[in-house]
Protein backbone atom coordinates (compact mmCIF):
# COMPACT_ATOMS: atom_id res chain seq x y z
CA UNK A 1 0.00 0.00 0.00
CA UNK A 2 1.21 3.46 -0.67
CA UNK A 3 3.16 5.35 1.96
CA UNK A 4 0.61 8.18 2.07
CA UNK A 5 -2.07 5.78 3.25
CA UNK A 6 0.08 4.51 6.10
CA UNK A 7 1.01 8.06 7.12
CA UNK A 8 -2.68 9.02 7.15
CA UNK A 9 -3.69 5.94 9.15
CA UNK A 10 -0.81 6.36 11.59
CA UNK A 11 -1.94 9.95 12.23
CA UNK A 12 -5.47 8.87 13.20
CA UNK A 13 -4.75 5.65 15.06
CA UNK A 14 -3.45 7.31 18.26
CA UNK A 15 -6.39 9.72 18.27
CA UNK A 16 -8.82 6.81 18.04
CA UNK A 17 -7.00 4.78 20.68
CA UNK A 18 -6.93 7.76 23.06
CA UNK A 19 -10.72 8.04 23.20
CA UNK A 20 -12.27 7.12 26.54
CA UNK A 21 -15.97 7.38 25.70
CA UNK A 22 -18.19 6.39 22.79
CA UNK A 23 -19.04 10.05 22.27
CA UNK A 24 -15.35 10.95 21.94
CA UNK A 25 -14.85 8.11 19.46
CA UNK A 26 -17.79 9.32 17.36
CA UNK A 27 -16.32 12.84 17.39
CA UNK A 28 -12.90 11.61 16.21
CA UNK A 29 -14.45 9.53 13.44
CA UNK A 30 -16.60 12.45 12.28
CA UNK A 31 -13.51 14.60 12.16
CA UNK A 32 -11.68 11.90 10.18
CA UNK A 33 -14.52 11.74 7.64
CA UNK A 34 -14.52 15.53 7.36
CA UNK A 35 -10.85 15.47 6.28
CA UNK A 36 -11.57 13.37 3.19
CA UNK A 37 -11.52 15.49 0.05
CA UNK A 38 -14.02 15.14 -2.80
CA UNK A 39 -11.09 13.90 -4.90
CA UNK A 40 -10.52 11.12 -2.31
CA UNK A 41 -14.17 10.10 -2.40
CA UNK A 42 -14.17 10.06 -6.21
CA UNK A 43 -11.59 7.24 -6.10
CA UNK A 44 -13.90 4.91 -4.18
CA UNK A 45 -15.71 2.11 -6.02
CA UNK A 46 -19.31 2.43 -7.07
CA UNK A 47 -21.64 1.43 -4.25
CA UNK A 48 -19.14 2.36 -1.53
CA UNK A 49 -20.93 3.87 1.47
CA UNK A 50 -20.31 7.47 2.41
CA UNK A 51 -17.86 8.16 5.20
CA UNK A 52 -20.46 9.47 7.64
CA UNK A 53 -20.87 8.65 11.32
CA UNK A 54 -24.24 9.60 12.75
CA UNK A 55 -24.42 6.99 15.52
CA UNK A 56 -22.02 4.66 17.29
CA UNK A 57 -23.43 1.70 15.35
CA UNK A 58 -22.18 3.29 12.11
CA UNK A 59 -18.58 2.62 13.17
CA UNK A 60 -18.90 -1.16 13.14
CA UNK A 61 -21.15 -1.16 10.08
CA UNK A 62 -18.71 0.96 8.07
CA UNK A 63 -15.72 -1.07 9.28
CA UNK A 64 -17.32 -4.21 7.81
CA UNK A 65 -18.43 -2.49 4.60
CA UNK A 66 -15.08 -0.81 3.91
CA UNK A 67 -13.11 -3.96 4.74
CA UNK A 68 -15.24 -6.12 2.45
CA UNK A 69 -14.79 -3.66 -0.42
CA UNK A 70 -11.07 -3.38 0.35
CA UNK A 71 -10.61 -7.14 0.07
CA UNK A 72 -12.51 -7.31 -3.25
CA UNK A 73 -11.00 -4.19 -4.87
CA UNK A 74 -9.54 -4.78 -8.33
CA UNK A 75 -8.75 -1.21 -9.45
CA UNK A 76 -5.51 0.73 -9.52
CA UNK A 77 -3.21 0.96 -6.51
CA UNK A 78 -3.73 4.73 -6.42
CA UNK A 79 -7.51 4.36 -6.22
CA UNK A 80 -7.19 1.54 -3.68
CA UNK A 81 -5.23 3.69 -1.20
CA UNK A 82 -8.22 5.71 0.02
CA UNK A 83 -10.40 2.63 0.42
CA UNK A 84 -7.63 0.81 2.29
CA UNK A 85 -7.21 3.80 4.60
CA UNK A 86 -10.95 3.81 5.33
CA UNK A 87 -10.86 0.07 6.07
CA UNK A 88 -7.87 0.36 8.42
CA UNK A 89 -9.18 3.41 10.22
CA UNK A 90 -12.73 2.13 10.75
CA UNK A 91 -11.46 -1.30 11.81
CA UNK A 92 -9.29 0.38 14.44
CA UNK A 93 -12.26 2.46 15.59
CA UNK A 94 -14.41 -0.67 15.81
CA UNK A 95 -11.77 -2.37 17.97
CA UNK A 96 -11.61 0.72 20.20
CA UNK A 97 -15.39 0.66 20.55
CA UNK A 98 -15.16 -2.97 21.66
CA UNK A 99 -12.54 -2.01 24.28
CA UNK A 100 -14.69 0.89 25.52
CA UNK A 101 -17.74 -1.30 25.84
CA UNK A 102 -15.79 -4.05 27.57
CA UNK A 103 -14.59 -1.50 30.14
CA UNK A 104 -18.18 -0.37 30.73
CA UNK A 105 -19.38 -3.94 31.26
CA UNK A 106 -16.49 -4.89 33.54
CA UNK A 107 -17.47 -4.89 37.23
CA UNK A 108 -15.94 -2.18 39.35
CA UNK A 109 -12.96 -3.21 41.46
CA UNK A 110 -13.96 -0.92 44.34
Amino acid sequence: MDEGTMIRFERWRPLIEATRTEEALIAVMREYCDTLLPSDMAKLPEGCPACAVQAVSDIGDLAVDFRALDLKFLGSENNHATLHDLALTFSTASEQLKRLRHAILRPSED
